[in-house]
C-alpha cells in the first residue's frame, strides 16, 4: 500500500465521533450511525503539524461538503462471496448509505406519488379532459394539474439544512452569504395554501425551438448550448403568451405564467420533502451545483433530461430560473388562490438553474429578479375554464 502517511488526507466512509471511537464493537466497526463529519485519515503534505499529522492513529473531522487541496480517497472494493456474516455487512452498508443521502422512507415517498397520480386522474376524469395535451401548432406538452391544498414554503429543519450548507463558502465582501441567505429564507413561512381551479402547466421549460415557432425570431440571450429558452425578460414571456393564442387560434389570456403557488403546488406534487424526488437532490437529478458548488453539466440543458415529478413535469428543480407571475416579497395573508403583492420592483423567480446551489434549487426556494433581466419560463393554461383564461392573463398592478 503506497502513500498511507502523508501526499493526501484520505476520507473514510465513518461518520466522526470522539466518544464512539472508544466503545466501537471488537468486530467490523463501522462508525456511528449519524454525525455531521466524516473521518480523514494519513495527512496531507501540508498539514499544520508534520509528521505528527500523518500518524497511523491519527484520525480527525471534515464536513462531507468541504473540500480541500490535500483532501482524496482510495476505495475498497466489497467482496461479493465470504465468510458467514458477509451479506448482512452489505445490506448494512445499503441501508447506512440510504439514511446517508436523506431519502424519503419509501413508504411514505411511494404514497405521496400514488396519491398525486389518483389525484391527477381524478380531476380529468371529473372535468372530462385529458391529463395530458400537445398544442397542436407550437408543439408545446401541458400536463394537468388537479385542485388541492399544500403547504407552501419551507420548515425550519429544511431552513437550517440550508444554512449549514454557505458555512464554508462565506467569502463574499460586503454583506455576509450567511445574511443574504437567512434574509432570503425568511420570505419561506410555512403556511397552508387552496388552489381551487385545475389547470394545465407545461410539460417542460418553453424551448429555443419553441420561441423561435412563435415569436418567428430568436433572442439573442439564448444559450446555443442547452435547448431552454434562457434569457427573456418577464415582459417577453407575457408577449409570447399573446402571440401563442394568436398561432394556437385561441383568445388571447388563454396563457400566462404561473403564480408562484402554482408554481410550488406542481412542482411539489403531493411530497412536503425540500425537493419533489426528497429530502436531497444532486447531480444526477437536474442540472445543478454539486454540494462541493461545482457545476458538473455547465450549462443548460436539452430539457427533459432527468426523471419527471408525481405529476409528469420535468426540470422543476435546476436547469433555468423560471420567472412566475408575482410581484416578489413577503407572502400576503391570501390562502385560496394567492396572487401575490399588488406591486413591486421585482418578478418572482423559481426552481433554481445550472449555476445554483441545491439551496436555490429546492421546492421552497424563491428570488426576486428585476423584469428587465432574463430567465427561463414554463406557461400555464386554465383546464376547462376559458373565461378565467381571460381575468387572469394579466396580474394585479402589473405595469408595463
Amino acid at each position: 500500500m503506497y502513500d498511507m502517511a502523508g501526499n493526501v488526507q484520505e476520507l473514510c466512509w465513518d461518520c466522526y465521533d470522539g466518544t464512539y471511537y472508544a466503545n466501537s464493537p471488537g468486530s467490523d466497526p463501522r462508525g456511528p450511525a449519524t454525525d455531521d463529519y466524516r473521518v480523514r485519515r494519513g495527512g496531507g503534505w501540508c498539514t499544520y503539524a508534520g509528521a505528527t499529522s500523518c500518524r497511523t492513529a491519527l484520525r480527525q473531522g471534515c464536513q462531507p461538503i468541504f473540500t480541500y487541496y490535500d483532501i482524496g480517497f482510495r476505495l475498497v472494493r466489497q467482496s461479493v462471496a465470504g465468510p458467514a456474516g458477509t451479506n448482512g455487512a452489505v445490506k448494512s452498508a445499503t441501508t447506512a448509505n440510504a439514511a446517508e443521502v436523506g431519502q424519503e422512507p419509501a413508504v411514505n415517498a411511494a404514497a405521496a406519488t400514488n396519491e398525486a397520480v389518483e389525484a391527477q386522474r381524478k380531476a380529468a376524469e371529473t372535468l372530462g379532459i385529458p391529463v395530458e395535451k400537445t398544442l397542436p401548432r407550437s408543439g408545446i406538452a401541458l400536463r394537468l394539474i388537479p385542485a388541492g391544498s399544500f403547504v407552501m414554503g419551507s420548515t425550519e429543519d429544511e431552513q437550517d439544512v440550508v444554512m449549514e450548507s454557505v458555512t464554508y463558502f462565506d467569502m463574499t465582501p460586503g454583506p455576509s452569504t450567511r445574511s443574504i441567505v437567512r434574509s432570503n429564507l425568511q420570505r419561506e413561512t410555512a403556511h397552508s395554501v387552496t388552489l381551487t381551479k385545475a389547470f394545465y402547466m407545461g410539460t417542460y421549460e418553453v424551448t429555443q425551438g419553441q420561441w423561435r415557432k412563435v415569436m418567428e425570431s430568436s433572442s439573442a440571450g439564448f444559450n446555443t448550448m442547452g435547448d431552454t429558452a434562457m434569457s427573456v425578460t418577464w415582459h417577453a414571456c407575457t408577449n409570447f403568451m399573446t402571440k401563442l393564442a394568436m398561432l394556437e387560434g385561441m383568445p388571447d389570456g388563454s396563457f400566462r405564467l404561473p403564480t408562484e403557488a402554482e408554481w410550488e403546488y406542481a412542482c411539489r406534487a403531493g411530497t412536503k420533502t425540500a425537493f419533489c424526488y426528497g429530502d436531497k437532490l444532486d447531480s444526477t437529478r437536474a442540472n445543478c451545483m454539486d454540494e462541493t458548488y461545482r457545476a458538473p453539466h455547465r450549462a443548460t440543458m436539452l430539457v427533459g433530461q432527468f426523471e419527471p415529478n408525481a405529476w409528469g413535469l420535468y426540470d422543476m428543480h435546476g436547469n433555468v430560473y423560471e420567472w412566475c407571475a408575482d410581484w416578489y416579497g413577503d407572502y400576503t395573508r391570501e390562502t385560496t388562490d394567492p396572487r401575490g403583492r399588488a406591486t413591486g420592483s421585482a418578478r418572482v423567480i423559481r426552481s433554481g438553474s445550472w449555476a445554483c446551489g441545491v439551496g436555490d434549487c429546492r421546492s421552497a426556494a424563491r428570488h426576486g429578479q428585476d423584469p428587465a433581466y432574463g430567465s427561463g419560463f414554463r406557461l400555464v393554461m386554465p383546464a376547462g375554464q376559458q373565461n378565467e383564461a381571460v381575468q387572469m392573463a394579466k396580474p394585479a398592478g402589473d405595469a408595463e
